[in-house]
């Protein structure tokens, strides 16, 4: 689709920059000599299956963007309304904390709200106007990071994102609900108030092939790991918004190859399934 159909795009240049889209050949694209830095090294912006995740409430009562709502006839103080979210339209149901007459305006809360976060090598992006498709999306970087970000998760109540690296570093991303522009979003700001923490971990050089938060409780993360010739490929943790998280060793009885992909099932948390090369395994108790 074009760009006048409403479809909203960027290019990888739009976050890195000329000077360091280098690809490894020593010059940038305008010229100028490659500033130094892993995207030179790999001579990748982004992993060949760059990392994204989506994360959407219908009651972001966090959130400082709002909508207007113009009567199309008098309404009367506490009267159900309807106005539309700039996400989608997306309908909001509110009640008038006014009489209105017809024509007259009344400012609501746009409790629908998604974040789009974008992983690339070195840095982690965020828009809240993926969805908007009647704007351009403004991002926001929200994190530095040391190495190609591979997977990311979010915690349910979307104030912590888990980002994991080619390299084995894995990046903790908190107070996300607060971060709404470029000033308390964007890690140039010095008003930013975003924690990053790299976490403590007990791999190291391994590359993470998934996480994965339990939708009922923020604090429990499945990590899973790649490259042959180990003997563990999947850790747990049931503290993962602690300052220091304790990761435990979940391989039992598994063979000793790269896991793909771990998941808690929905209903029952403890339940977890992993995805191989050779087939899914599952166990019905992670703890």
């Amino acid at each position: 689709r074009t760009p006048d159909e409403g479809t909203t795009w960027a290019e990888y240049k739009d976050f890195l920059g000329p000077r360091i889209i280098a690809l490894g050949k020593g010059k940038g694209p305008d010229g100028s000599d490659a500033e130094p830095g892993n995207a030179i090294k790999t001579g990748f912006p982004a992993s060949f299956v760059t990392p994204t995740a989506l994360w959407e409430s219908f009651n972001d009562t966090n959130t400082t963007d709002f909508v207007y709502y113009i009567a199309d006839e008098p309404i009367t103080k506490g009267q159900q309304i309807k106005a539309f979210s700039r996400n989608k339209a997306y309908p909001i149901y509110s009640n008038a904390t006014k009489n209105l007459n017809k024509g007259d305006t009344l400012i609501i809360k746009d409790i629908i709200q998604a974040r789009f976060y974008l992983g690339l090598n070195g840095s982690v992006w965020m828009t809240k106007d993926v969805l908007k498709f009647d704007k351009t999306p403004e991002w926001f970087r929200i994190a530095n990071i040391d190495g190609m970000a591979q997977t990311l998760a979010y915690t349910h109540d979307g104030n912590t994102l888990f980002v994991g690296t080619t390299s084995g570093n894995l990046y903790r991303i908190s107070n996300l609900l607060n971060a709404h522009d470029s000033i308390t979003a964007d890690v140039a700001s010095d008003k930013c108030v975003l924690s990053i923490k790299k976490l403590t971990t007990p791999w190291a050089y391994r590359f993470i092939t998934s996480l994965y938060t339990d939708p009922h409780n923020p604090n429990r993360l499945l990590i899973t790991l790649g490259n042959f010739g180990n003997s563990q490929y999947i850790y747990y943790t049931e503290n993962a918004l602690d300052d220091n998280p304790t990761f435990e060793n979940k391989q039992g009885d598994l063979p000793a190859m790269p896991i793909y992909t771990a998941i808690f099932e929905y209903s029952n948390p403890n339940n977890v399934l992993i995805g191989t090369d050779y087939c899914v395994y599952s166990t019905t108790d992670i703890t």
